[in-house]
């Protein structure tokens, strides 16, 4: 779809382009809250993150951990390892929850090209809407 940015409103916080975000699943704020984790096999790790600490992140809403209570900062994860140390897989247990994010397929990115003419069209009035909504 073709784009004029000259009609965004605010290009900033408009998802026009990849910026650069590493962590789709923000697995890094349920680390960066780590309370406790163990090692529980060859690239399996076990623990608890504390939920109240997840910043920007939001894996939980604030009425949600309002819920939790105390339960929010002992809150139970799994992850793995690849046998290059690469996040595969990571399972927050909340209550009445899951949370999970899949990492696969490192070092598959397809290369992107252009859309040939006639596969390309104008966007609509709709989209910019929703853009500058």
């Amino acid at each position: 779809m073709l784009l004029d940015p000259a009609r965004i409103k605010d290009a900033e916080d408009a998802p026009l382009a990849y910026d650069g975000d590493t962590d789709a699943g923000a697995v890094g704020a349920v680390f960066a809250a780590i309370v406790d984790v163990q090692r529980t096999g060859t690239g399996t790790y076990a623990g608890t993150a504390d939920l109240t600490r997840q910043g920007d992140a939001e894996i939980v809403d604030e009425p949600t951990l309002k819920t939790l209570g105390e339960r929010a900062k002992t809150v139970p994860f799994t992850a793995t390892v690849d046998g290059q140390g690469r996040l595969t897989s990571a399972v927050v247990k909340i209550p009445a929850a899951e949370y999970v994010v899949t990492h696969d397929r490192y070092g598959a990115t397809e290369s992107l090209s252009e859309p040939a003419p006639d596969e390309q069209q104008k966007a609509t009035e709709d989209v910019y809407e929703m853009l500058n909504a």
